[in-house]
Formats: C-alpha cells, structure tokens, sequence
C-alpha cells in the first residue's frame, strides 16, 4: 500500500500498543467464573479519565471534519483502553469514513499480536479483511473472535457470510444459525440464514426461520422480502406481492424487490404496473450511483457549497429527509444558494410531518415562481387539505417541466398522491432519461475526508 506522511504517523502511534496501555497482560484466558479477564478489564479502562478525554478529543476531531487528528487521537484510545471494544470500534469508523481499509489491516493487526487473547482485535481485523476481498484471511480473523467470544452475534454472522463467500456451505450454516440463535429478533441474521439455506436446498427450514423472526419483528421489511422470495418459488405470486408490497411499504429503497414485484405483476399481465415498479427499481439504483458520485465529489471539494446542496436535493427526492436536512445546513454554512436550499428545506420538513417549522422556508419562497418553488407550494397545499389548489399549483408547475431528474421525480410522486396516475407513469418515464443537475468540476485535489452529515 502506498502511504503518505499521515498514513506513516499513524502506523507509527499503533506500534507503542501495549507499551502505555492503561492495563497488562494480554487479557487473560478467564476468571475461574469462567468470565474472560478482558472484559472486567475493559470497563475500568472505559471508566478512566485519560480514556474520557481521548474519546472526546476524537469525537469533537471528527465532528469538525479533522479526521486525521481523530485517528489519531483514536488510536491514543485504543492504547489506553485495549482490552475494550470501543476504542476498536471508532478507529474502525474513522477508517472506513476516509477510506483506509488497507491502513486499518495494519492497525488491527498490530492490535493482534499484542493482545491475542482480546476478540475486538480480531473481529476488525476480519471486518476490513473481508472488504479488501481478502476473504481466506478475513475468515481466519473472525475464526480467532469466534473462539474468544462464543457469545458476539455478529462475529458469528460476519464468519458465516465471508464462510458463504468461500463457498463453504456446512461452515457458513453452523455460523449463521448461532448467530441467529444468539440474537433471534435480529431480522438482518435471520434473513442470511434463510438465505443460506434456500442455496442448499432446504426451502422448509429456511421457511421455518423467516416465520419465527416475523413473530417477533414484523415491521421488518427484508423479512418480509424474504418471506416472498420463498413464495415466489412456491409458485404462491399473491402471496408474493403482498409480502413485497409490505417489504416495500416498509423500505421503500429495496430495489431487489421492486424488481421482483415487477415480475410479479407482470406474470399477472399488469404490464403498466409492473413497468412502474421496473422504473422505480432503475431510479433506486440511479440514486445509489449518483450519490456515491456525488459523496466522492464532496471528499474531493469540500468548501464547495454546490456538492452539499446536491446531495441534500437528491435525497429530497427520495424521502431520505433527515439526511437532506443535515446537506442543506452544510451547503447554507458554505453560502449555497439560498432559494434552493429554502426550497428543499421546505419539501423535507412538509414530508416528515413538520409543517409549522416548513413556514419560514416556504415564506423564504415568495416572489420566486420558478417551478421548483410552485411544486414546493403544491406540496404544502395538499398536505394542509387544500386539494384544488394544490392541483392549480402543479399545473403551474409543469407548464412546462424542467428536464431535470430530481424535479420530475418530485414531481411525479406528488401527481401519484393527487390521484393522476397516468401523468405520474409519464413523468417517471421522462425522468429516466433526464439529466441531473450538472455538479461542479473537480479542479483541485484535495486530501480533504468527507464530511458526513
């Protein structure tokens, strides 16, 4: 791996791990309660007034956007704290928000050989293993966690999933089903062991598996994708596209099952529904592509006030409103502009149900009539009861549409809750070959990390 003067730093700060730790030894084989000596000795080093101010130093770090002071402070966490997974966890997080899997290796690593009998050390190591597609290595790593703590769901979870990827069936089985056992309400296990047994064969089981976690978390949309899937292959499509409606009512972004729903309806010949639910299938997978875009281009210009907005307004568009709302109070800081932001500031607040906070941004709106201000109007309209003037406003508001992807998707969804269905179908047809607003130019680059909201 290539490295820079930081990346060296770092690697530098992690070889004193063991030297300055606040305990000693390597965490011991266990009390004779049969509780291993790590965890006892994590929670003091938790509690500890040097590790406190690390884990602050490093939160407000990263908070500011200054990642390279928060690795670096993390890792003093982690010397201070090695027996507890915490420090462990947040230089994980700060390595995958910048990008340093191949850094984190080294780290984890090192971790390893000083405190063998610690698990977080080789949980990590498994975790950035496995995205480097070093999956023989990530399997060995999460082999070692598993023998340590027999008791961490995830670590079961993960050595099954990389275990599946190797093609090692038996083994994947084994490691799934404990980790489903030990957390049976988590619906993310669930759905992989039931996943893993269809692959071998046993439909029965993996029937049984998707039940039992519906009863205890029935709000869970991949359980209920899961579910269809194996009434899919029953042959059962009613029951299928109930399930997938549910799955989808639930988490709208599953792009898997809107395209298994499309072929649902089309088998059923519902051409025109199953061509919708294949339009919103390729909108899902065109907002992933542009958002990955668009955060990479936010890394690489992060004074830009343009790149924030564009994110804030792609996920307006997709209902993601939280994270819409933390883009636009970036892009505002950076000086964006103003009538956008107030415009989609507006739309995600009208959306999440807080109207009365929506007003100061709607008033910021008046004397724009440009479309985009017009559909925000509409939206208020119709969700203060005022259904004929919304319909006045979207009339308004096409005459005529923009070309632009993330307007007439927007509008679309709101002539779908008007009840104009077919002019809905035709927007979100004409929105699949329109152009997003262009985003500006890299000219500058920059070792700048993302700034996630």
């Amino acid at each position: 791996m290539s490295r820079g003067p930081a990346a060296c730093i770092l690697v530098a700060a992690v070889l004193a791990l063991g030297g300055c730790a606040g305990s000693e030894g390597d965490g011991g084989s266990g009390t004779d309660a049969g509780i291993p000596d790590w965890i006892a000795a994590g929670e003091k080093e938790l509690a500890g007034t040097s590790y406190r101010l690390s884990r602050q130093r490093t939160a407000d770090a990263a908070r500011q956007g200054r990642m390279q002071e928060a690795l670096e402070a993390s890792l003093i966490g982690l010397n201070l704290a090695p027996h507890a997974r915490e420090p462990y966890a947040t230089v994980s997080s700060l390595c995958l928000r910048t990008g340093q899997d191949a850094l984190a290796v080294q780290l984890f690593d090192r971790a390893t050989q000083d405190y063998p009998a610690v698990p977080h050390g080789w949980f990590y190591l498994g975790f950035h293993r496995a995205r480097l597609n070093d999956w023989s290595e990530s399997a060995q790593a999460f082999d070692r966690a598993a023998a340590l703590d027999r008791d961490h769901a995830e670590t079961h979870f993960r050595l099954g999933v990389v275990r599946h990827t190797l093609g090692e069936f038996d083994a994947a089985l084994v490691a799934l089903s404990r980790a489903a056992e030990l957390e049976p309400a988590n619906a993310s296990y669930a759905t992989r062991f039931a996943r893993a047994l269809r692959i071998v064969g046993d439909y029965d089981e993996a029937a049984r598996v998707i039940d039992g976690a519906l009863a205890r978390t029935p709000d869970s949309a991949e359980l209920h994708y899961g579910k269809a899937q194996l009434l899919v292959r029953a042959g059962d499509d009613a029951g299928a596209e109930a399930s997938l409606r549910r799955a989808l009512d639930l988490d709208a972004t599953l792009g898997a099952a809107q395209r298994d729903l499309a072929g649902v309806l089309q088998r059923a010949g519902r051409d025109q529904e199953a061509r919708r639910a294949h339009l919103i299938a390729d909108r899902l997978a065109e907002y992933e592509r542009r958002r990955a875009v668009l955060v990479d281009r936010r890394r690489l210009i992060p004074e830009h006030p343009e790149v924030p907005l564009l994110l804030a307004e792609l996920e307006t568009t997709h209902g993601n409103h939280d994270a819409a709302l933390r883009w636009l109070s970036q892009s505002r800081a950076l000086g964006g502009d103003a009538r956008r932001i107030a415009a989609a500031f507006a739309w995600s607040l009208l959306w999440s149900g807080r109207s009365g906070e929506a007003q100061q941004p709607l008033a910021e709106l008046d004397g724009w009539n440009e479309p985009a201000a017009d559909l925000v109007r509409a939206a208020a309209a119709l969700l203060a009861g005022d259904e004929s003037g919304a319909q006045t406003l979207v009339r308004r508001a096409l005459s005529p549409a923009p070309d632009d992807q993330e307007f007439l998707l927007r509008a679309s969804d709101l002539l779908l809750r008007l009840g104009r269905e077919q002019e809905s179908f035709d927007l979100l047809q004409r929105a699949a070959a329109a152009p997003h607003t262009p985003s500006p130019e890299v000219t500058v680059a920059s070792d700048a990390s993302i700034a996630q909201p």
